[in-house]
């Protein structure tokens, strides 16, 4: 993945954390699947 496609990914992780209710789940993902990045 490119810098730029990991970025895009992240902002859009983030505007969905920050609108979602379920965060706290959405963060347990992302530490899970980060080291595959």
């Amino acid at each position: 993945m490119t810098r730029a496609g990991r970025d895009a990914t992240r902002d859009v992780f983030r505007t969905w954390m920050l609108t979602s209710r379920r965060h706290i789940d959405l963060l347990r993902v992302c530490s899970a699947v980060s080291p595959l990045y």
